[in-house]
């Protein structure tokens, strides 16, 4: 889909989540990784679920800086089917 896109000339971004990561986590990794900067999960957020707040290790130069109202991206995803119950 990828170079099809491309192809196209569409200005194409693959993110690489957390495979057993939240989806809360995965939201914020997402977001860092295009607007750029360290992931930040919240304060609340990972106090309630006992993680570190910030991870250095995931830090990003952004693939979309300027995202904002009047600069929208698109984004393509799959179904996250099949997760346990109980798992967000």
């Amino acid at each position: 889909m990828q170079q099809d896109l491309r192809g196209q000339g569409y200005s194409v971004f693959t993110a690489s989540l957390g495979p057993v990561s939240s989806n809360w986590d995965r939201a914020a990794e997402l977001y860092a990784q295009i607007k750029g900067g360290c992931v930040d999960y919240g304060a609340a957020h990972a106090a309630t679920h006992r993680h570190a707040r910030t991870d250095t290790a995931k830090c990003y130069p952004g693939f979309y800086p300027q995202w904002d109202a009047q600069h929208p991206v698109n984004l393509l995803g799959h179904s996250m089917a099949g997760r346990p119950r109980g798992c967000s």
